[in-house]
C-alpha cells in the first residue's frame, strides 16, 4: 500500500498534467505541443535532466523539439510517466511508447521489462506497518536546511 502523501502527490501532478497547469517544459512535436514538468521529467531520466538543465532561466519554459514524434506519442508517454495507464501490449501505441521511453533514456525500476507490462516507472517508497506517515527524527534531520 502506498503512503497517502505519495498518492496525493502523484494525483496532484497527474491532475496538473491533464490541465496543462504549471508546465515548465513544452514538447514541440510534428503535429502539436504538449507540456510537462521538469521535476517529473528529470526524475525519470538523467538524459532529460541534462537537457532541461541547459535552460537556466527560471521564469521561462524550456522547449524540447521532437519533430519525429507525434503529439499522441509524447502525451501517452507523459500520461504513463505521471502514473496513468500504460498502453496494452496488444495496442498499436505500445511499440511507439517503447520507442519514446528508449529515446528519452528513461530509467525504469529495477528488473522492469516494458514488453512484460510494468506496473510503475518508479519504485515508490512503501510504508511499513509501523509507519504512521510521520517522518522520524532521523528523517527530519536528513531533510533539514541546516548546513
Amino acid at each position: 500500500m502506498l503512503p497517502l502523501w505519495y498518492q496525493g502527490l502523484s494525483d496532484f501532478f497527474h491532475d496538473k498534467l491533464e490541465k496543462q497547469e504549471f508546465v515548465d517544459v513544452v514538447f514541440r512535436c510534428k503535429d502539436g505541443c504538449v507540456g510537462g514538468h521538469q521535476l517529473m521529467l528529470a526524475k525519470s531520466s538523467n538524459f532529460l535532466a541534462e537537457i532541461l538543465s541547459i535552460n537556466e532561466t527560471v521564469d521561462s519554459e524550456t522547449v524540447v523539439l521532437v519533430p519525429d514524434l507525434t503529439l499522441t506519442q509524447v502525451s501517452t508517454f507523459l500520461n504513463a510517466l505521471y502514473g496513468g495507464p500504460l498502453p496494452t501490449l496488444e495496442s498499436d501505441d505500445f511499440r511507439s511508447f517503447v520507442d519514446v521511453v528508449e529515446l528519452f533514456r528513461v530509467e525504469l525500476s529495477a528488473n522492469v521489462d516494458l514488453r512484460k507490462r510494468p506496473v510503475t516507472f518508479f519504485e515508490p517508497m512503501v510504508a511499513s506497518d509501523d509507519d504512521d506517515d510521520e517522518p522520524s527524527e532521523e528523517d527530519r534531520k536528513d531533510f533539514s536546511l541546516q548546513g
